[in-house]
């Protein structure tokens, strides 16, 4: 997949956005990279990185060991093994939809990670009350959601991974109201696009799929817009060829920025 050609639809669909909602005639995204965190030297827009940043271990009992709080921040810091590829332990990828503003430092230039800020800190500090729910052993009787016992996690050691659906920052470094959807959504209506989505699941390689990616700040209540559920269509499909010779498990949970994935809730029903 060209980055290339991925680089330059973002930069020419976020001109498009920024120009009806500013009144402006800009025809370069230099013109207003400027304003914006992600972005290098040259005023093109740099895309974040998926990550691994951490590690999990399931007991078979249904416990967790070894989730750390801090991970998120420091994991890249600390360990040589922070990139996808080759990994040697099963991977847990946690499924977003596209950077925001904590996702880039301003002064470097340089894009730090996934999930950063107060999302990535509840990441850290909810997720073993999410994977709760799909953990071995579990008690049917005391399941905050509908128990089925074809959606759990085998006990074992996970790295945990965080990934971007889009890996371009699509809210332009301002409230996610105000861009954000339009050009995410627009940019996953390109093939290339959500091909690019599905190369990168593929080198994770996963045995448990989250997607944890936002409704979106959508007015109504049509579901078939909800950037979640576009983003869901891709990973089915990816599902449909990747279980002919692995059984992938996929579930879907709340935002972490959402109070219900605060509070320990995730879902096995359409969302």
């Amino acid at each position: 997949m060209c980055a290339g050609y991925l680089r330059g639809k973002f930069e020419e669909i976020a001109i498009t956005a920024y120009n009806i909602n500013v009144s402006s005639s800009v025809n370069d995204f230099n013109s207003i990279a400027l304003k914006y965190i992600a972005s290098d030297n040259r005023g093109h827009a740099i895309s974040c990185p998926d990550q691994i940043v951490g590690i999990i271990k399931v007991k078979k009992d249904g416990g967790i060991e070894d989730w750390k709080v801090g991970w998120i921040e420091d994991w890249c810091d600390k360990n040589s093994r922070c990139g996808i590829s080759n990994s040697h332990k099963p991977i847990i990828a946690i499924v977003v939809e596209s950077p925001h503003k904590d996702e880039f430092n301003r002064e470097s230039k340089k894009a730090i990670g996934p999930a950063r800020g107060s999302t990535g800190r509840n990441i850290e500090n909810y997720l073993p009350s999410v994977l709760f729910n799909y953990l071995p052993a579990i008690d049917e009787t005391s399941s905050l959601i509908e128990y089925d016992s074809n959606k759990q996690i085998q006990n074992g050691e996970y790295y945990i991974a965080l990934i971007n659906a889009i890996q371009y920052q699509c809210s332009l470094g301002e409230d996610t109201s105000k861009y954000r959807d339009k050009i995410f959504s627009e940019m996953w209506g390109l093939e290339k696009v959500k091909k690019d989505f599905i190369k990168r699941l593929k080198k994770s390689n996963p045995s448990v799929i989250i997607n944890c990616c936002t409704r979106g700040n959508f007015k109504d209540n049509k579901e078939e817009l909800f950037l979640r559920n576009l983003v869901q269509s891709t990973i089915d499909e990816f599902l449909l060829e990747q279980n002919n010779n692995k059984n992938i498990l996929c579930l879907r949970a709340a935002h972490p920025s959402s109070v219900h994935f605060q509070n320990g809730l995730s879902f096995l029903k359409k969302i």
